[in-house]
């Protein structure tokens, strides 16, 4: 099936869509970034540079991935990323950073469930089929294994 692009989405022209990936209004996809097939972009959602989404992630309205990391001795110019695996889904809201390293990475595997508002800080590495649930948030450096669930309200440092 073929590309989906609402006419008020932004696509950079380095940015890199897979087959049947849908980018919902007023979506932004920034240069450097790689998106895997089927993958669902929902309305006003931004992906910053330094963004690789494997296959069949579903992206709710208003979501930011890539964003630079809330590290006050990280340099704008750092080539850093972040890293999704497959088939996860990030409802409203939900906010990821990459790395605060140079070629460092955050890493979020494959099967999860990611809440609104919930957010994965800088230099995370977050296992398969996680759950978080509304509100939770990881900050900088945290290790999450596969199968947790993190309940409503949670912080993690």
């Amino acid at each position: 099936m073929a590309q989906q692009i609402h006419p008020t989405a932004y696509i950079a022209s380095r940015a890199k869509l897979g087959d049947n990936v849908s980018v919902g209004p007023f979506a932004v996809i920034e240069n450097n970034v790689v998106i895997g097939d089927d993958c669902q972009i929902g309305a006003h959602s931004v992906i910053q540079p330094y963004v690789k989404l494997g296959n069949g992630n579903t992206i709710h309205p208003h979501v930011v991935l890539g964003d630079l990391p809330q590290d006050t001795s990280f340099k704008a110019e750092t080539v850093s990323w972040l890293m999704i695996g497959d088939n996860n889904v990030f409802r409203e809201g939900f906010t990821a950073h990459r790395s605060s390293k140079e070629n460092g990475e955050t890493r979020i595997g494959s099967g999860g469930f990611f809440m609104n508002n919930s957010h994965v800080a800088h230099d995370c590495s977050i296992g398969n089929e996680t759950i978080f649930a509304n509100n939770v948030a990881m900050g900088g450096h945290v290790e999450v294994g596969d199968f947790a669930i993190i309940g409503g309200l949670s912080a993690v440092l």
